[in-house]
């Protein structure tokens, strides 16, 4: 992986060294074994699981072609993310359109595409019916849930708190899926939440899973089967050397609530 030859730092017992001379600079280098390690290790820990990977934290076309090769899906936010999701072979079954600020223009490539959408409004809701309808196609649909819910993180980068701007408010979501269940073109299928990055503690996942499932058994009421509860990612960086949870292993601080 990463060592040291002659004093120079080496990848995969390649000297960047000669990395530089053979391609110039400035120059990206990423080890291909411990991204697949890593895949391998979320693969393992949960091997029934639809594992999407968020295409905004890393859009190198090459490293993608490697994690679609793992059969994980993609998490999109923009019609450039979903363009390259599908030239880097996600499977369109497997892709999930998020963001809080689609064009219309960008629903519509979604739709054209075949991929769910997870629904920030019901404007958006609206958009989505009406260019599925337009176009004579189902779309499956997700809401995003807004939890309130703290996730002990930097405040520019929580996602799931009530004055966060990201999702519908717990306590209007069930309003939204009977809304949906009205209007042509779309599909209710599972619910989802994201409650922020470089979250250290699993105790947030835990208050957000709980809050999310109870309603999800508020829309089995309204006669909805969800396919999928998405919970979003956010495991955070062990940078400062205190811990930090993985699929290999939770952190040792992180066991409130679990």
């Amino acid at each position: 992986m990463f060592s040291s030859r002659d004093g120079i730092l080496a990848v995969e017992g390649v000297k960047v060294t000669e990395i530089v001379e053979e391609t110039g600079t400035p120059v990206y280098i990423t080890s291909k074994n411990i991204l697949e390690n890593n895949l391998k290790a979320y693969r393992d820990a949960f091997p029934n699981e639809g594992l999407l990977y968020a295409v905004k934290a890393n859009n190198n076309l090459a490293l993608m072609k490697i994690i679609a090769s793992y059969t994980f899906g993609a998490d999109v936010f923009s019609d450039g993310e979903l363009y390259l999701a599908s030239l880097a072979g996600f499977r369109k079954e497997k892709i999930l359109f998020n963001g809080n600020s689609k064009s219309r223009k960008e629903i519509e490539m979604g739709v054209n595409a075949g991929v769910k959408f997870s629904v920030d409004s019901i404007d958006e809701l609206r958009t989505i019916s009406e260019i599925a309808k337009e176009s004579g196609v189902e779309v499956e649909i997700a809401f995003r849930v807004n939890p309130d819910i703290d996730p002990k993180t930097h405040p520019k980068i929580a996602t799931g708190l009530r004055e966060s701007k990201f999702g519908i408010p717990h306590e209007m979501v069930r309003e939204a899926y009977e809304l949906a269940l009205k209007l042509d073109g779309v599909v209710p299928a599972g619910i989802h939440c994201h409650i922020g990055s470089q979250i250290l503690d699993l105790s947030p996942f835990v208050h957000a899973l709980n809050r999310v499932m109870d309603i999800a058994k508020e829309i089995d009421q309204l006669g909805i089967e969800l396919s999928f509860v998405d919970i979003g990612g956010g495991l955070g960086i062990d940078y400062e050397g205190k811990g930090a949870p993985t699929p290999r292993r939770p952190c040792k601080r992180n066991t409130s609530g679990i």
